[in-house]
């Protein structure tokens, strides 16, 4: 009796390998699909960054891959949000508490390496993980067939030929410029030329960060703050937020407006550690935590002398409609990027990764991994994150602009009107409508704990459904009254 060929498996190569670039490596490993992942650092955890926050459908789909459990030690569920606007009215929402049982997860806050590290000891073939690999060249493997496999070659001359190259490598990657050479975007004649500008002009920056961590034993705060509670100081221009770990140690950001909107690919420079160190000086005695008579004194200077480290990014938005050419396609913030404010960064990128290993699992189940159909599923498999992500972009947008207080109509939306609108926002229109919209991976058993979670919404869908919808109707109104107001 012969044995059955299984269907071939497109070799995949991933280039970047920070949450993206990971996450997508487990979700191919579990569905036995051929890759390798080319990472630029020696260290796999060398971009430390500081704390990020996981969504229930982020944490999800980080459950099926058997991650989410490996977390457990190290992230805070974040219960409350404190908001101190200049004015001296602060106010608390215990919002975020309610994700567990109505949604199955959390909403999480761990810092940046930690999700990392858990990400790459969940793989099972560690070997499979290039580091100190920078890839300077992607092109075809035979010049006379541009649409055949690629070979992607690295700085220590090494090649490497795969099927499809996926760029996990963010905005500043090679991956993006190489995929619009590729498809002669960048080429002149007969207004092509216009298009890469359109493009490009997609990305912008208004405001960069500085952020720091100070440890347990040297911060005060730490017998103020309790892990699962997030702090922010709203000022005009300037956002300070707070984020307690669950070791006791404070994570602290603070973003600034810039004196005009650059846009990409003219966007600044890093700041230089003189830069950031002049800029926390000029507000070193800014109050930090309105937290009663002991945390009067407490101020940002007090914060970041104490902080072992500190750095500063600035904060992109935006969304590029090209995630595609040909074999290469790119995921995560190598084609959106979200300020904070609203939490979707990480969650969009895990979500993004599992679109993708659904589409490249369906093609393999199906034996066929013609050139044709490799274009076929990385043309399709976007679609259905590009609407959501472009109406999230909206209103990650106008969240970030209430909350440095953008303008005097803005000031007045942060006083009187998102104390009152922002628990069914938060919990019914963006949170519970997006969980229902989310991503998930097809080939992999739903978890239990969404099972639960959905019989117990499938109870009250409706009552939520119109709630939700209505805040979220509200929310994105606003947002257009002051698109109009501020031009």
């Amino acid at each position: 009796m012969e044995q059955s060929t299984p269907p071939p498996s497109p070799r995949v190569i991933i280039i970047g390998g920070a949450i993206t670039g990971l996450t997508l490596a487990r979700c191919l490993e579990k569905a036995g699909i051929d890759y390798v992942l080319l990472e630029k650092h020696s260290d796999i955890l060398t971009n430390l960054g500081g704390t990020l926050a996981l969504l229930p459908a982020g944490c999800r789909v980080l459950d099926q891959l058997g991650v989410f459990d490996l977390l457990e030690e190290c992230r805070s569920d974040l219960r409350g949000l404190v908001t101190a606007l200049p004015d001296g009215y602060v106010y608390r929402k215990e919002t975020f508490g309610l994700f567990g049982p109505k949604l199955g997860y959390p909403l999480t806050l761990l810092r940046r390496r930690d999700l990392l590290h858990a990400l790459y000891t969940s793989l099972e073939d560690m070997s499979r993980i290039r580091l100190g690999a920078k890839v300077v060249d992607i092109a075809p493997r035979v010049a006379s067939e541009p649409d055949g496999p690629l070979c992607v070659t690295t700085d220590s001359g090494e090649v490497y030929t795969g099927d499809i190259v996926v760029g996990a490598d963010g905005v500043h990657g090679v991956v993006r410029e190489h995929m619009w050479r590729i498809a002669g975007l960048q080429q002149t004649p007969r207004g092509k030329g216009n298009q890469v500008r359109t493009e490009k002009g997609a990305m912008t920056v208004d405001y960069y960060t500085i952020l720091g961590a100070t440890p347990a034993a040297e911060s005060r705060l730490t017998e103020m703050i309790q892990p699962g509670d997030m702090h922010m100081r709203c000022d005009k221009g300037v956002l300070l937020t707070l984020i307690a770990n669950s070791d006791g140690s404070v994570n602290w950001f603070v973003a600034f407006k810039m004196d005009r909107t650059r846009v990409y690919p003219d966007l600044p420079e890093k700041l230089s550690q003189e830069e950031i160190r002049a800029t926390l000086e000029e507000y070193a005695e800014w109050k930090a935590w309105d937290g009663g008579a002991d945390s009067s004194d407490i101020t940002l200077g007090a914060l970041w002398r104490v902080s072992p480290w500190v750095s500063a990014t600035h904060l992109q938005e935006g969304l590029f409609d090209t995630w595609s050419s040909g074999r290469i396609t790119c995921i995560g913030d190598t084609v959106f990027k979200f300020t904070p404010n609203l939490a979707q960064g990480a969650n969009l990128c895990i979500e993004s990764a599992a679109a993708l290993a659904n589409a490249l699992y369906g093609m393999k189940s199906s034996g066929n991994a013609t050139t044709t159909a490799i274009h076929e599923a990385l043309t399709l498999y976007p679609k259905p994150l590009q609407s959501r992500i472009k109406q999230l972009c909206l209103i990650s947008y106008h969240t970030t602009r209430v909350h440095l207080l953008d303008s005097s109509f803005l000031w007045y939306v942060a006083r009187y009107i998102l104390p009152y609108v922002m628990e069914p926002w938060v919990q019914y229109g963006v949170f519970l409508r997006e969980h229902g919209m989310a991503v998930m991976l097809d080939y992999l058993p739903r978890p239990d704990r969404d099972k639960r979670a959905a019989e117990e919404r499938a109870r009250g869908w409706r009552m939520w459904r119109v709630v939700g919808n209505t805040a979220l109707g509200m929310v994105l109104g606003i947002g257009a009254f002051c698109s109009f107001w501020l031009r």
